[in-house]
């Protein structure tokens, strides 16, 4: 099942593609959720609490770089994807590039288990790539590169971090 995200497509956000994808029972089928060229997600920080959604993964129509405009309504510090007790989606995007955001963060995971394959070399504003925390495992695939982080790039505490190529 492939469904997509911005102007004309399925939803209009992200979260309300995943809040779907939650309703979803997987059997043995995928969901593949595409951000359509051009699209800014706004003010969107996914948190996950108690939910698998190993079935599901994000991608960007023509490996684009997955942008997040973040308003001085919301608290300065963010991550993409919070999870707690939970397993997030598969993260296949170019990067991530916030704007008007002091700081951004990639992956918080908190006794929760995380799959990525996205290319941390052309995120801007990021304060950590990822926190890893309490019995959590974040594991990447061989495309993996983290760099231009101005705090830190990987933060792993009582958890692991299993990379081929990092």
């Amino acid at each position: 099942v492939t469904k997509t995200v911005g102007s004309g497509g399925d939803f209009v956000t992200l979260t309300e593609a995943l809040n779907w994808c939650k309703t979803l029972i997987p059997m043995s089928f995928k969901v593949t959720i595409t951000i359509k060229s051009g699209t800014i997600l706004y003010d969107e920080n996914i948190q996950l609490y108690n939910v698998d959604l190993s079935f599901v993964t994000i991608d960007m129509e023509n490996d684009e770089i997955l942008q997040i405009q973040l308003s001085s309504n919301n608290p300065i510090y963010k991550y993409f994807i919070s999870a707690r007790d939970s397993v997030t989606p598969y993260l296949n995007i170019g990067g991530i590039k916030y704007i008007g955001a002091y700081e951004g963060g990639g992956i918080a995971l908190r006794n929760s288990k995380g799959y990525t394959g996205y290319l941390f070399n052309s995120i801007e504003f990021v304060e950590a790539g990822f926190w890893i925390y309490d019995n959590s495992e974040l594991t990447c695939d061989d495309r993996v590169s983290i760099k231009q982080f101005s705090y830190q790039a990987i933060s792993v505490t009582n958890s692991k971090l299993i990379c081929d190529n990092i």
